[in-house]
């Protein structure tokens, strides 16, 4: 009895404790449960500011899971990391990089990998790009399509293709590995561009971009096969209308390249090929593509199929233009002797720092020259053509060294200027006239074919594939007026431009900051400063845009330049078109090559015209 009387409280004692244990295993589910849900919110509100582009709110955001004693998860990191980086902000999106591994012990996974080598192929550091790509691999971390579509972009927009042929392995292995479907989460699929097929489509495309621009054409001709077995692959899909408006694209790229050195059926029968591609809409051709491209949610799907409609039209306009040119009566094959002048007006800057200020007259500027030159096609326009400028020279390195001799008498040796006259020969002497962040160079060229013989243009462009763009246009049009020059702007103009050397500078719709206090923005007022060094009195500088915020940022930027005075001082925005620039016809078009007196319009102009954002400003100011 008494043994049983002792076990009667050690039994309570027991169950006190069962139940004390099973609260307090109640209150910590409870509790990892409200943290689970506060981090599920925080993350939510992370990703809703990089679609809106608040990277300061985002970071505050962050910070709020330090305040409730929470530990950041990859989903935090992996969200901030993606807003750093659609802001341009690599330097930060570094640091978490790191913090997420020392200080709170995350190993980076596929989504942060991709978003990483992304974000540095978008500014053209493809070393970084490819040093995280070996770090990946060595994590044993396996690149999907995703990751290597942003690689190969990233050495399309800086003319790397022996570091992409280099690379393409990588594709073969992926699609051998049945990772063409892709490994991301719903959201990071969305913002990658497609799905895994338009992304490898996507990849292919710019190896093939690039084997064109290089005039290695049974290369680029092989892997275009390929890209049609993928276009059979997304019949009936989301996909289709993407896929088959990139291997257009492509078949455009082709034939230009073609056409560029005089070989005109073949670049019409590309042209053919993507016109039958194109169709009359880009969109998806059947209703399960329809039904599948609906399940993705109204306000994306709507910004894709309008993004993918406006590419549609700007390919059928681009091949309406080429085709016209190879088919008028007045249509010529490019000579040899201007092509040869074409080559010798492409000029490259390379870094933004005063260590490479010398690498445009260095004695190894033939290899510099020849890596960026040859990948437009140089190498293989020196083995077809032993030139005037080039007689008696038989071999091919003998040509190369001959027309790098030539070539380098643009610059003075002393001060690295232009010397206009070396540039534009005859022409030299005619007022030279200069567009920043020119793009494909539509409008500078179509200025400058309606300027020949009045002035001389100067076309700035940092990315490798849109020179090229501009450089094929102004060859097409055989014209003798037209200079690009490759890099960064900024450094260029420090460089290699003279004082009071040029007499107009226009910018045409530049991209904003991609968020309030982004760093890297090229308007800034020492870049305006720079400007009025080089504009002649009286010069002006005149800046397009659809965005007024933005125009009074750019007069606020101007105000700090001396000697510039504002030719509107009551009204520093002016709503309507400056002089100079052609306004946009009743239907919307933007007047094209040879459509009216002072012709030029912008691909980014027609693109907000067909969104429906149609009112123009401009700001201009003038050299005292």
């Amino acid at each position: 009895m008494k043994r049983q009387r002792d076990s009667q409280p050690r039994a309570n004692q027991r169950q006190k404790r069962r139940r004390f244990a099973s609260a307090s295993r109640s209150d910590e589910r409870h509790h990892r449960g409200r943290e689970q849900q506060q981090l599920i919110h925080i993350n939510q509100q992370i990703s809703a500011c990089t679609r809106k582009g608040r990277l300061g709110e985002a970071f505050q955001h962050f910070a709020r899971i330090s305040e409730l004693n929470l530990k950041p998860t990859i989903v935090a990191y992996s969200s901030l990391i993606n807003c750093c980086v659609r802001c341009g902000e690599m330097q930060r999106a570094a640091h978490l990089y790191e913090r997420m591994q020392n200080q709170d012990g995350i190993a980076p996974n596929l989504i942060v990998y991709t978003t990483m080598v992304k974000g540095y192929s978008n500014q053209g550091n493809m070393a970084e790009a490819e040093r995280l790509m070996d770090a990946m691999t060595a994590a044993g971390v396996q690149p999907n399509i995703r990751t290597l579509s942003a690689l190969m972009r990233g050495y399309l927009r800086t003319g790397q293709l022996d570091r992409a042929l280099k690379n393409a392995k990588h594709l073969v292995e992926a699609q051998s590995a049945g990772l063409i479907d892709g490994q991301l989460a719903p959201e990071e699929h969305s913002d990658s561009g497609g799905g895994g097929i338009a992304a490898c489509q996507s990849s292919l495309a710019a190896l093939v971009q690039l084997l064109a621009q290089a005039h290695l054409m049974s290369d680029a001709e092989g892997l275009v096969q390929l890209m049609g077995r993928l276009v059979d692959s997304s019949r009936a899909t989301a996909e289709e209308g993407a896929v088959s408006i990139l291997l257009a694209e492509t078949y455009h790229n082709i034939a230009v390249a073609h056409a560029l050195f005089g070989e005109r059926k073949r670049a019409r029968d590309c042209i053919g090929k993507a016109r039958a591609l194109s169709g009359s809409s880009p969109t998806p051709r059947s209703a399960a593509a329809a039904s599948a491209t609906a399940s993705q949610g109204g306000g994306q799907q709507r910004s894709q199929q309008l993004f993918l409609k406006h590419r549609g039209k700007e390919l059928r306009r681009d091949l309406d233009h080429l085709d016209n040119k190879l088919t008028t009566e007045s249509a010529v094959t490019v000579t040899p002797d201007q092509l040869f002048s074409a080559f010798r007006r492409l000029v490259w800057t390379e870094g933004n720092d005063d260590s490479t200020q010398d690498i445009m007259v260095a004695e190894e500027r033939g290899t510099h020259y020849g890596r960026r030159l040859s990948s437009f096609g140089l190498t293989d326009f020196l083995r077809r053509h032993t030139l005037r400028e080039l007689k008696g020279t038989d071999t091919l390195s003998v040509r190369a060294s001959e027309f790098f001799r030539v070539y380098g008498g643009q610059l003075s040796r002393r001060q690295h200027r232009f010397r206009w006259g070396r540039v534009f020969g005859e022409g030299g002497g005619l007022p030279v006239k200069v567009e920043v962040c020119s793009g494909g160079g539509e409008w500078v060229t179509a200025k400058a074919s309606s300027e020949v013989g009045v002035s001389n243009w100067v076309a700035m462009e940092l990315r490798h594939d849109r020179c090229y763009q501009m450089f094929s246009r102004g060859s097409l049009a055989a014209l003798p007026n037209l200079c690009i020059v490759g890099g960064d702007a900024h450094a260029a103009m420090v460089r290699h431009f003279s004082s009071d050397s040029v007499a107009e500078v226009w910018v045409t719709f530049p991209q904003p900051p991609l968020w309030s206090g982004g760093s890297g923005h090229l308007l800034t007022g020492d870049f305006f400063n720079q400007i009025r060094r080089v504009l002649c009195v009286g010069g002006v500088v005149t800046v397009v845009s659809d965005s007024l915020p933005y125009c009074h940022t750019i007069h606020q930027q101007l105000s700090s330049a001396t000697q510039l005075v504002s030719t509107h001082p009551h009204e520093p925005c002016v709503r309507g078109w400056p002089d100079g620039y052609a306004p946009l016809s009743d239907t919307g078009e933007g007047a094209g090559e040879g459509e009216g007196e002072g012709s030029g319009s912008s691909y980014f102009d027609r693109f907000w015209s067909g969104g429906k954002r149609t009112s123009r400003y401009f700001v201009r100011w003038r050299k005292e």
